[in-house]
C-alpha cells in the first residue's frame, strides 16, 4: 500500500481505492472524502499517516477529473439514489396502508361509544394483537411514518391514540413485558381517551380559550373512560391505566392526585407515552414542536411528574434524536435518524441523505463524540429548502 501524510491531506479530496489507518482499519470508501474532522480526530490520536492502494483525485469519487466522467458518475448515483428511494417507498406505502387501517378501526371504537353501545373486548384484543405485531416487526420504519400524513382524514385522537399505543409497545418492550401484558398495555392505549367520545367535539378541537365549565367538562374525560371500559367488562389493570394515564408522580396530576406507586404500571407508561405523542403532534390550538425539543421537555421530568425508569424506557427506545429526524451531521452532511444506539442514546445511527455507496445501497452510519455526530436537528421547513435547492 501507499503510505500518505495526514498532514498533507486537503479537505474534499477522494481516493480512488479504500483508505484504512492501518492494514486492517478501514477510514473511508472511494465515495467519502476527507474532511477537516477526519483530519482533526487523526492529529488528535496521534496518527501521522494513512494507507491505500489509491491515489488521491479531487472533486470526484472513484473517477477521473473530466466532465464527462462528472456528469457519469453523478447520473450513475442519481440512479442508484432513484431505485433505492423507490424501495424505500413501497416499504413505507404498504406500512402506511395497515396504519390506515388501524386507525380506521379506532375511529370505529369511538363511533360505537357516540351510538350509546358497549365496546366489544374481543375487538379490541385482536387490534392490539395485530398492532403489537405490526411495531415488533417494523418498529424503526414505523416511527419514520409522519402523523400528519392522516390528518386530513382522521380526527387528532384517532391518531393519538394509535400514536400512544406505538410508543407504549416500544417502551412495553424495553421493560421485557410478557406478551399478554403487551397486548393488554395495547388494548389501554387504544381506548384512554374513548371517553372524549361523549364530549362534544368543538370542545376538544376549539382554538379559543376554553371557559371554565368547558375545562372541567375535559377534566372528566378519564372518569368516563374508566367508565365505559368497566362497563364494557374489560380487565381491571386497562379500566385503572384509562382512569390513571393523567396522574402524575408528584400528584400534581388528575382526577385523583394520585403519587408515586398508588399509580399502576399501565397508568405510568400511558402518561410519558401520551405526553410524548402529545407534544410531537399538531392540535387544533398549537403546532408540534420537534421530537427532538419533546424528548429533552420530558427527560428533564421537571416537578418530578413521571417515573423515571419509564423515562428511561422511552429514551433508550428512541434516543434524543428520535427515528425520523433529519439532522446535519458534524462534516457537513445531511442525514436521516433511522435507528437508536442502544448503549448511547445520544449518537443514534443514520442514512446519509443523496449519498450511496460503491455498491449502490445506502450509506447507513453510527454517530460517535470521537467521530462523526449530530451538529443539529433541522426542521421541516429548512429540510424543504434544502431539498429544493
Amino acid at each position: 500500500m501507499n503510505t500518505y501524510n495526514v498532514i498533507e491531506l486537503k479537505e474534499q479530496t477522494f481516493f480512488s481505492d479504500d483508505l484504512f489507518l492501518d492494514e486492517k482499519f478501514l477510514l473511508l470508501t472511494p465515495e467519502l472524502s476527507i474532511s477537516a474532522n477526519l483530519k482533526n480526530i487523526l492529529t488528535r490520536w496521534d496518527f501521522e499517516t494513512v494507507l491505500s492502494n489509491g491515489k488521491i483525485q479531487v472533486g470526484v469519487s472513484g473517477v477521473g477529473f473530466s466532465p464527462d466522467n462528472l456528469e457519469l458518475k453523478q447520473n450513475i448515483e442519481q440512479e442508484k439514489l432513484s431505485e433505492i428511494q423507490k424501495k424505500q417507498d413501497k416499504i413505507i406505502e404498504k406500512l402506511e396502508q395497515q396504519y390506515k387501517e388501524f386507525l380506521e378501526s379506532i375511529s370505529k371504537l369511538h363511533e360505537t361509544v357516540k351510538r350509546g353501545v358497549n365496546l366489544n373486548t374481543r375487538i379490541v384484543s385482536d387490534l392490539a394483537k395485530q398492532i403489537v405485531n405490526f411495531v415488533n416487526a417494523n418498529q424503526k420504519k414505523v416511527l419514520l411514518i409522519p402523523c400528519t400524513r392522516f390528518a386530513d382524514e382522521h380526527d387528532y385522537l384517532t391518531i393519538h391514540e394509535l400514536r400512544t399505543a406505538i410508543f407504549a409497545i416500544v417502551i412495553g418492550n424495553y421493560l421485557r413485558l410478557p406478551s399478554y401484558r403487551l397486548i393488554e398495555l395495547t388494548m389501554s392505549a387504544l381506548v384512554h381517551e374513548i371517553g372524549m367520545a361523549r364530549i362534544p367535539s368543538e370542545v376538544y378541537n376549539s382554538i379559543e380559550p376554553l371557559s371554565s365549565k368547558e375545562k372541567q367538562a375535559l377534566l372528566t374525560h378519564p372518569i368516563i373512560s374508566y367508565n365505559i371500559v368497566n362497563a364494557s367488562s374489560f380487565s381491571l389493570p386497562i379500566c385503572l391505566a384509562c382512569l390513571e394515564h393523567h396522574e402524575r408522580e408528584n400528584g400534581a396530576g388528575y382526577p385523583r392526585r394520585l403519587s408515586s406507586n398508588r399509580i399502576s404500571l399501565y397508568g405510568k407508561i400511558l402518561a410519558v407515552a401520551c405526553s410524548y405523542e402529545a407534544a410531537t403532534s399538531s392540535r387544533p390550538y398549537r403546532d408540534a414542536k420537534s421530537p427532538t425539543i419533546s424528548i429533552m421537555e420530558i427527560i428533564k421530568n421537571e416537578n418530578k411528574q413521571y417515573d423515571t425508569s419509564i423515562l428511561k424506557a422511552l429514551l433508550y427506545s428512541i434516543s434524543f434524536f428520535p427515528i425520523g429526524v433529519h439532522v446535519i451531521l458534524s462534516d457537513g452532511r445531511l442525514a436521516q435518524v433511522v435507528d437508536v444506539n442502544p448503549d448511547d442514546p445520544r449518537f443514534p445511527i443514520v442514512q446519509i441523505i443523496d449519498e450511496v455507496s460503491k455498491a449502490g445501497s445506502p450509506i447507513i452510519i453510527g454517530t460517535d463524540k470521537n467521530g462523526v455526530y449530530i451538529s443539529r436537528t433541522i426542521t421541516k421547513d429548512e429540510l424543504e429548502l434544502m431539498q429544493n435547492e
